[in-house]
């Protein structure tokens, strides 16, 4: 149970460190932010900025 306990704190230290403020930002600018890839569910191709707007 402890290790379990430890597990979950070293994870929340590790997102808390590591993972981007977005409060304040739109979906579109956290959307653009470095690293992030989206793909369609069907086809698997890259979506390009603006595609969501559209439909």
């Amino acid at each position: 149970m402890l290790i379990g306990a430890g597990i979950t704190v070293v994870g929340l230290l590790v997102s808390v460190a590591w993972a981007e403020e977005t409060r304040g930002r739109t979906l579109a600018e956290t959307s653009a932010l470095p690293g992030r890839s989206r793909r369609s569910a069907a086809g698997g191709e890259r979506l390009r900025e603006g595609d969501l707007e559209r439909s």
